[in-house]
């Protein structure tokens, strides 16, 4: 679990966050590991609007014109979840956090691209659940399913190797790293994409989440 959070981190919160530095537009900027001007928070303050007061207080930065960017310089340590209980109690506040984040700030999300980019992935975590279970349905169009399945296995493998040879050089300084590549893409990342449309289909319908935060339960809307 630790491992393929670490290639997550390199992969989402260091590059990523990066991309959006160079334009001053991070759009989260975590409570530990965020130094924040004086002025700023004079003007901006932290609300109780959202689970994801971070990711809100960054928005609101961002509307004020104000620029958000990242020193790559910087050393930052943070403890991750070891279970995957712990896991998905912080994923489902986030995920669901940050859906809160667009709603309120929607207006400004529409036009900003990250934004954007960002509530796409929950759309596109829902079509595929529903590609993966079509699959059976589709396997019995055809009379020969296990030719079938030899094909689907082939278009599987491809995409993970890519994916695999693209990013793997990021982690040549570390084999453990290197190696968790492989479990990384086909569970850690399958699994996430469950959570992530759960999250969303309670968002859509109006269900919302109880999220436990510490020692809080807060029924998030």
């Amino acid at each position: 679990m630790i491992y393929c959070q670490m290639i997550e981190y390199h992969l989402e919160q260091e590059i990523m966050r990066y991309l959006q530095g160079l334009g001053g537009n991070i759009l989260v900027c975590p409570g530990p590991s965020t130094a924040v001007r004086r002025s700023v928070c004079d003007v901006v303050r932290f609300s109780d609007d959202t689970i994801v007061e971070d990711a809100d207080f960054t928005v609101n930065v961002l509307q004020k014109s104000m620029k958000v960017v990242q020193n790559p310089q910087a050393k930052v340590y943070t403890n991750a979840p070891e279970t995957l209980g712990a896991w998905y109690k912080q994923r489902t506040r986030w995920w669901f956090g940050y859906l809160q984040v667009w709603k309120i700030h929607r207006r400004w999300s529409v036009g900003n691209t990250w934004m954007i980019y960002n509530y796409l992935s929950y759309i596109i975590s829902v079509c595929s659940i529903i590609m993966i279970l079509l699959i059976p349905y589709f396997m019995l169009q055809y009379n020969d399913v296990t030719d079938l399945a030899l094909h689907g296995l082939v278009y599987l493998i491809i995409p993970v190797l890519l994916y695999i040879l693209l990013t793997g050089w990021l982690f040549g300084h570390d084999k453990k790293l290197l190696l968790m590549l492989i479990p990384y893409v086909i569970i850690y990342s399958t699994f996430r994409v469950f959570v992530l449309s759960y999250v969303y289909i309670c968002y859509l319908t109006g269900m919302g989440l109880k999220i436990k935060f510490g020692s809080r339960t807060i029924n998030a809307k």
